[in-house]
């Protein structure tokens, strides 16, 4: 085989695992782009640096407007200082995932109830990088919840009554 040959298949070899490599990726988008839970990174100040489309649709932000900003920026005030020393303990422990339940604010001022789940990222040294994560909309399993609980809170004064009455 001449080396021209050889130079050639190389050539041929390297483009198809590039052609891959390019669908590989586009797959990656389509899924990240389109899923309804937000896909999230940020540096090791807490800074978002990757949101995906969902965080729009889930907080009324863009996307645009929110990458560079603390996360603590979006979190709903009374929240904050929960999130703050969870995030603190995580960093401390070098803990390498996170799960909470907190409020987001909404940007017409409302809140959301979101499930974070979150990995740290660590950099060659050993120094946390930043966070990636997912932050899931759990509103309505939260409302149900409160609904449940009001619901409850209803039976047992009924229930109470009923004891008191029959006494």
């Amino acid at each position: 085989m001449s080396a021209a040959t050889q130079d050639e298949l190389l050539i041929q070899r390297q483009y198809r695992l590039l052609e891959k490599l390019n669908e590989s990726n586009r797959k990656y988008d389509r899924l990240i782009m389109s899923l309804a839970s937000v896909v999230f990174e940020t540096d090791a100040e807490g800074n978002w640096t990757f949101l995906n489309p969902a965080w729009e649709t889930i907080t009324g932000f863009s996307v645009a407007e929110s990458l560079g900003k603390n996360f603590l920026y979006f979190i709903y005030p009374d929240d904050r200082e929960k999130v703050m020393r969870e995030s603190t303990e995580m960093r401390e422990l070098k803990d390498d995932s996170f799960r909470s339940q907190f409020r987001y604010i909404h940007k017409t001022n409302q809140y959301i109830w979101v499930e974070v789940d979150a990995n740290t990222l660590f950099d060659n040294l050993g120094n946390m990088a930043g966070t990636a994560g997912t932050l899931v909309n759990i509103q309505q399993q939260v409302e149900a919840m409160h609904a449940l609980q009001e619901k409850d809170r209803h039976l047992q004064a009924a229930h109470t009554a009923l004891e008191t009455s029959e006494r």
